[in-house]
C-alpha cells in the first residue's frame, strides 16, 4: 500500500483541505462532508484530554492531529507512506506543534507496551487482508494502557466502494478508489474481541447515500490486569 499512498498525497488531502480538483472533483463536497463528519465523530468518541498520549494509526498526513492537540493531548502519527508523513511534517512545522510522525506498520508497532492512553485506527483495517486483522488488533491492544480507548472503523457491506477499489487504477478518477479494500463486518470484529483484552463499549453504524451501509464506528476499552 505504501506506493499507492505515496502517489495519493495531494488527492487524499483535498478531502479535508481547500484544494479543488483531483480524484474527488465530481463528488468533492459530498465526500468532504462524509470524511469531516467521520473525523468529528471519531474525535468525540476518543474524547482527548490534556496530557493524554494518542496514537493515530494510519495517520496519513495528520488530519486528526489538530483536533486532538486542541484538547491538550499529545499526538503521535504512524503511517507506511513516506509521502504522507513528509506532507504532515511540513504542515506541522507551520504551527509549532510537537507532534511526532513515525514510519511503520500497524502489524508491528514500534512502541513499548502500554505507551498510549488512546488510539485512533480510522480507515485502516480494510486495507489489511482478513487473516492479518487479528494481529493488527493484538498490536493496538498491546500498546494501549489499561483503561485506554481505541476508536476503530471498518467498512461493512459497501459493495460500491469495494468494487471501485478493485478497479484501481484501471478506471478514471473519481470512479476508482485506492485499494484493494477488504470488507469486515462488525460481527466479525466483535468476535475477534473475544480473544483480546478489549471490550466494545459503544458502536455506531454509519450510512452513505440512499441509506446504504458504509462503515461501523467502534469505541473499545482495554481491561485486564
Amino acid at each position: 500500500m505504501q506506493p499507492i499512498f505515496d502517489e495519493e498525497v495531494e488527492t487524499w488531502n483535498s478531502l479535508y483541505g481547500g484544494v479543488q480538483g483531483g480524484r474527488y472533483a465530481v463528488f468533492q463536497e459530498c465526500a468532504r462532508r462524509r470524511v469531516r463528519r467521520r473525523r468529528a465523530l471519531c474525535v468525540e468518541m476518543l474524547a482527548p484530554a490534556p496530557g493524554m498520549a494518542v496514537l493515530d494509526l494510519g495517520c496519513g498526513s495528520g488530519m486528526f492531529r489538530a483536533p486532538v492537540e486542541r484538547e491538550g493531548a499529545h499526538w503521535t502519527g504512524l503511517d507506511l507512506s513516506f509521502g504522507m508523513l513528509a506532507h504532515g511534517r511540513r504542515e506541522t512545522g507551520k504551527d509549532g506543534s510537537r507532534a511526532r510522525f513515525v514510519n511503520g506498520s500497524g502489524l508491528a508497532l514500534p512502541f513499548a507496551e502500554g505507551t498510549f492512553d488512546g488510539i485512533l485506527c480510522v480507515g485502516v483495517v480494510n486495507f489489511h487482508r482478513p487473516e492479518s486483522v487479528p494481529r493488527l488488533l493484538r498490536e493496538t491492544a498491546r500498546v494501549l494502557r489499561r483503561g485506554g480507548t481505541l476508536v476503530f472503523t471498518s467498512i461493512r457491506l459497501d459493495v460500491l466502494t469495494w468494487a471501485r477499489s478493485r478497479l484501481y487504477p484501471g478506471v478514471p478518477q473519481p470512479f476508482s478508489s485506492p485499494g484493494p479494500l477488504y470488507m469486515l463486518h462488525y460481527r466479525k470484529v466483535l468476535r475477534l474481541l473475544e480473544e483480546l483484552p478489549l471490550a466494545c463499549t459503544d458502536m455506531m453504524h454509519i450510512s452513505k447515500y440512499l441509506g446504504l451501509p458504509h462503515y461501523t464506528l467502534f469505541k473499545m476499552t482495554k481491561g485486564g490486569s
